[in-house]
């Protein structure tokens, strides 16, 4: 039997429990530019993407009056508002997941569409950057996500 060398983690949803708040924040932003998104369309076409497929997303959901890119901006500016008030906790035993993966010598690799310093200050909050020690961010020269290349590219550096 071959032994597990390592172990590939998305970051939110995953590691962070952020993707409830940010469905929550696009919602809401959309009522306030007199759009009506649903949750899980948000969360099924913008979550898990890189920036450009997020503000495409966006434009294509909203009205044509409501630019992309102007509202994933006041998403942003919500979602880190709520962030600061609320905190961002770890998923339940992401924590005890990454400290057993280490204690065992398997390599544990952060694949992520958010951009390197972005992805570090977050997971720095809640104690798990320095546990993930192989790292593919969204500010790499790399497709994003869902295409493979991002994990075939963490599962090379581990």
């Amino acid at each position: 039997m071959r032994k597990i060398r390592a172990v590939l983690f998305d970051m939110d949803g995953l590691l962070r429990d952020t993707e409830k708040l940010n469905i929550e924040c696009v919602c809401l932003v959309a009522r306030e530019m007199g759009a009506e998104l649903q949750p899980e369309v948000v969360a099924r076409r913008i979550m898990g993407t890189a920036r450009a497929q997020i503000v495409a997303a966006y434009q294509s959901l909203l009205p044509d009056s409501v630019d992309g890119a102007a509202f994933y901006q006041r998403k942003n500016e919500l979602f880190a508002k709520r962030k600061h008030q609320e905190g961002v906790k770890p998923m339940k035993g992401a924590m005890e997941l990454l400290h057993w993966l280490h204690e065992k010598g398997i390599a544990c690799v952060l694949v992520t569409a958010t951009v390197g310093e972005a992805a570090r200050e977050r997971l720095r909050e809640n104690g798990m950057w320095d546990l993930l020690p192989y790292r593919v961010t969204g500010d790499m020269p790399l497709p994003s996500k869902p295409d493979p290349a991002p994990y075939l590219k963490g599962a090379e550096l581990a």
